[in-house]
């Protein structure tokens, strides 16, 4: 097992504008963040008719941030701005043809529950270069961590702050990526998923109250949110997929007292890479001890198929906010 922080560890103040805000991370990822882009170009080949579509809808849009960070890292990069604002959307437009596994998520039940999580996707060398600890500051107080990708800071996949701790993983839809572009171009007003969990993570909420604000938010997106607390029986997974077409919510699970373990993979729920899924359980039965997240790491979450070609990291989400997310790599 190989301990690996990713990249550099970087503050962001929250009170600053987001060119100050985000200038440390330039000139050194304008070059990464281009070759990423252009590699989620020729994946996916979105036609020019989305791209200027997304751009000109997103040009009045109400999330102020959002368009002062991709215009900032648009110019910085030399990318068109649709292009930046494209690849924020990465988990709502869906991929008709990834080549991941996807993601697995191990939340353990302890007097202070945390998380196992895998992250699986393409382009494994590339995402890692661009993955960084990103501390963000209000009030010059620490509010919460991510562990995230330079050119999607603000739809991040994993955070923490000192209440709760969320990962998230992909699900691929039960539709096209025709009909998810007609979705977000359709729904600007309602958040992206990423855009959720970063809200999320610099807010006020407690677990309880974030468990009932998730049962009632508006979201456009399939995927799978795994939050845990930071207390002992704080753990739950949520499947919220095409919310505002079906106004309910396919599957929520909640730990239940003395559960030692809940497991989330992308295709439980459509009978996809189930054999993931099957293999956690397994692996996590022959467990006695779950006090020590390293070895949930080594016995459960590196093991395959869950560890697999696809795997970029494997991180341990807490509540701590005295400390930067650890990463293993196998």
């Amino acid at each position: 097992m190989v301990h690996f922080n990713p990249g550099s560890i970087y503050y962001f103040d929250l009170d600053l504008p987001v060119e100050q805000r985000y200038s440390s991370l330039f000139p050194k990822y304008a070059l990464l963040i281009r070759k990423y882009c252009q590699i989620w170009l020729e994946t996916n080949n979105p036609s020019q008719e989305h791209l200027n579509n997304l751009k000109q809808l997103f040009e009045n849009h109400p999330d102020k941030e959002m368009l002062e960070f991709v215009k900032y890292f648009a110019k910085e990069c030399g990318i068109d701005e649709s292009i930046i604002l494209y690849i924020q959307f990465m988990y709502d437009f869906g991929f008709d043809d990834s080549l991941s596994m996807g993601c697995t998520s191990i939340l353990i039940n302890q007097e202070k529950p945390y998380i196992v999580r895998n992250l699986d996707w393409d382009f494994n060398d590339v995402i890692r270069a661009l993955t960084i600890n990103a501390i963000y500051i209000k009030n010059k107080q620490i509010v919460s961590i991510h562990l995230a990708i330079v050119s999607q800071l603000l739809t991040p996949h994993t955070i923490k702050n000192q209440s709760f701790a969320i990962s998230l993983n992909f699900l691929w839809p039960q539709y096209k990526v025709e009909q998810q572009w007609q979705s977000v171009l359709q729904n600007v007003n309602i958040p992206s998923i990423g855009r959720l969990i970063y809200r999320l993570s610099v807010s006020n909420y407690q677990y309880d109250d974030l468990k009932n604000v998730l049962k009632d938010i508006l979201v456009q997106h399939h995927g799978l949110l795994n939050i845990i607390g930071n207390k002992k029986n704080q753990c739950a997974i949520f499947y919220i997929n095409d919310w505002f077409n079906t106004k309910k919510y396919q599957f929520c699970q909640e730990i239940q007292n003395n559960e030692d373990y809940l497991v989330s993979t992308n295709g439980d729920y459509f009978q996809f890479s189930i054999e993931r899924y099957t293999a956690a359980q397994q692996n996590l039965k022959k467990q006695k001890d779950f006090s020590n997240p390293i070895k949930i790491v080594e016995n459960v979450a590196f093991q395959y198929p869950n560890y697999n070609e696809t795997t970029i990291l494997t991180t341990i989400l807490d509540c701590q906010l005295k400390l930067p997310f650890d990463v293993y790599i196998k």
